[in-house]
């Protein structure tokens, strides 16, 4: 692993999407406390009572639009993958030296678009924003990884 510290390198994001229980979380946890990632969980929202409003909007992009293959009116998803935008950027601008990770279900490419091209530029440096998908899933995994909570 690079060292986190050096200030020659940009500023860099990484974006860890995938299926619920793909361990997109768990990847980002390892991160954070193996390798001096900071770690935004973008899935947080869907459960936090304060962040009802962007959520629900949200779901309903998933429900009604995008699990039928139909594109959903920005309006909905926008709030929320927004914030977890900002969280990131928040991070970033805290301590530029150190990498950030950002997991969260992320469907669309739209969605992963909006993420890049949306976001301000951190005062520091323009930062390198890269997306990795997890896919696979084995069952093992996720029974191994649960007795390690």
């Amino acid at each position: 692993m690079a060292n986190v510290n050096d200030n020659s390198r940009r500023p860099v994001v990484w974006w860890i999407t995938g299926r619920p229980s793909a361990g997109k979380t768990f990847t980002g946890d390892y991160l954070e406390a193996s390798c001096g990632f900071t770690h935004v969980e973008g899935d947080w929202r869907m459960v936090s009572p304060a962040h009802k409003q962007i959520t629900g909007g949200l779901v309903r992009s998933f429900y009604e639009f995008w699990f039928k293959d139909r594109t959903a009116p920005e309006e909905l998803w926008q709030p929320y993958y927004g914030e977890v935008c900002a969280e990131a950027i928040e991070a970033l601008e805290r301590d530029s030296r150190k990498p950030v990770v950002v997991t969260l279900a992320l469907y669309r490419k739209k969605v992963r678009e909006y993420g890049i091209n949306s976001r301000d530029e951190p005062p520091s440096a323009s930062s390198c924003w890269t997306y990795l998908t997890m896919r696979q899933f084995d069952e093992s995994c996720l029974s191994l990884r649960s007795t390690w909570r």
